[in-house]
């Protein structure tokens, strides 16, 4: 077999495979990496009760140092570790990414004051900023087109319960006896430790064969994919040998224009998927809820991104990507109305649910459309380079929402909010057509 052959080869051979183990065992890594980035990032809540009490009290600029530390780093570190990922490989930076995390969080549990803890966060950003678009980059890379979607769902969804443990373990921590130790360190070195085993997993893993063959590493492409290949299909998922037929490899639409519409939609979706949510226990309260009903909804809150994307996973390969999105958006509308407006204790708690299942579904969903469209040749840095945009307005939006909600109330600040959804609609009734079930260029 020529050299050109292979090149031209690797995708539609990539494409026809059935989902097999050494998929599975994909997942698994890219489920633990996620979950150690949103385990990591959901510290930053804990932490800024641990330091707001004891004789060591942190003053509020160190408190806010603290607090946004980690998305500092996110927006820097998120398109570095992308174009390194495009120029060395989705796995070996994977396995970096993932041991600086690890590095990072060890150092932080060895900090003597809040201004160390916020300079090992902000470090320990850089990388937390790139696991997310990385780990969808290299799923985007591997999967089975006929697969594609239902599983990265299946992912995130599994990835999502890293903060409730270690919240969870953190609790624990703060309740038992270490001599010597405060509770939240080892939380850091139980995370660091987790950090470096799924980067050791990492290490087992076969590079991106897509990658490789754009890169012009041929005969490497092909060995990585023989992997693949070679590894049994998962017959409990009803898979045999020759999976279902895929779509043909979609034509390029990766002009500038089109390109634009989608770091556009990245930019607009923290108003209505990260902002408004992190809000809803100062909007209940502002309206007069009680302080446990407003806690109640916040808590459940949490288990959206879990039901979201298993529920997502049933029909997300079934439907453009852009109708999915419009989807979550009108879905999000309505439920986001109803939650500023009803006075009804339950309407509100309904709503809340639905509203973070519609956020978290059109999150995955915007991610996949993004690494689908974006080709193989710069998927990493531009999906890396979307989400530092996504990072970047999650930090800026509650900061113009605030204020709304303090002057103006609730229902101000959600027409606001509502209006970006409206103008996210018109985008994506504007970008190109999603390439579910398509081959990847």
């Amino acid at each position: 077999m020529t050299v050109a052959h292979l090149t031209s080869d690797i995708g539609p051979r990539l494409d026809r495979l059935p989902l097999t183990r050494l998929h599975v065992f994909t997942v698994a890594v890219c489920i633990f990496a996620m979950a150690c980035a949103l385990g990591e990032i959901s510290l930053s809540g804990a932490l800024s009760a641990i330091v707001s009490t004891g004789p060591n009290k942190a003053s509020a600029g160190e408190l806010s140092a603290l607090l946004s530390s980690v998305y500092v780093g996110a927006i820097v570190g998120a398109p570095l570790f992308g174009y390194l990922a495009d120029r060395r490989g989705r796995r070996t930076i994977l396995i970096v990414v993932l041991l600086w995390t690890a590095l990072m969080s060890t150092a932080a549990g060895f900090t003597h004051d809040v201004r160390q803890l916020a300079v090992c966060r902000g470090l320990a950003g850089l990388s937390l900023g790139a696991l997310p678009p990385l780990v969808i980059a290299l799923l985007a890379d591997v999967l089975p087109p006929n697969r594609r979607g239902a599983v990265t769902l299946w992912c995130v969804a599994l990835a999502t319960l890293g903060p409730t443990c270690t919240l969870l373990f953190v609790r624990v921590m703060a309740t038992a006896s270490w001599p010597g130790v405060e509770g939240w360190r080892l939380t850091f070195w139980v995370l660091a430790a987790v950090c470096a085993s799924t980067a050791a997993a990492a290490t087992l893993l076969p590079e991106s064969p897509r990658f490789l063959s754009v890169r012009g590493r041929t005969l490497q492409a092909d060995q990585a994919l023989e992997r693949y290949e070679q590894s049994p299909p998962l017959g409990w998922m009803g898979e045999d040998k020759r999976a279902e037929r895929p779509v043909p490899m979609a034509a390029a639409t990766t002009g500038p224009r089109n390109a634009s519409l989608v770091f556009v939609l990245f930019a607009l979706s923290p108003w209505a998927t990260a902002a408004f949510a992190v809000l809803w226990g100062a909007v209940l309260t502002e309206r007069g809820f009680a302080l446990n009903d407003a806690l109640l909804v916040v808590g459940l809150s949490t288990f959206g991104p879990l039901f979201g994307n298993l529920l997502g996973s049933a029909g997300v390969d079934r439907i453009d990507r852009r109708h999915g999105l419009v989807a979550c958006s009108v879905m999000m509308l309505v439920t986001g109305a109803v939650f500023v407006t009803s006075e009804v204790a339950t309407w509100v708690l309904f709503a809340a649910a639905f509203y973070g299942v519609g956020a978290s579904i059109y999150l995955s969903i915007l991610n996949l459309y993004a690494a689908e469209f974006f080709p193989t040749e710069g998927r990493g840095r531009r999906l890396a380079s979307a989400w530092a945009l996504n990072r970047l307005g999650a930090a800026i939006a509650p900061l113009l929402l605030v204020p709304l909600l303090r002057n103006h109330g609730a229902a101000q600040m959600f027409s606001v909010v509502a209006g970006v959804i409206l103008l996210s609609i018109v985008v994506t009734c504007l970008a190109p057509k999603g390439m579910q079930r398509h081959g990847l260029s």
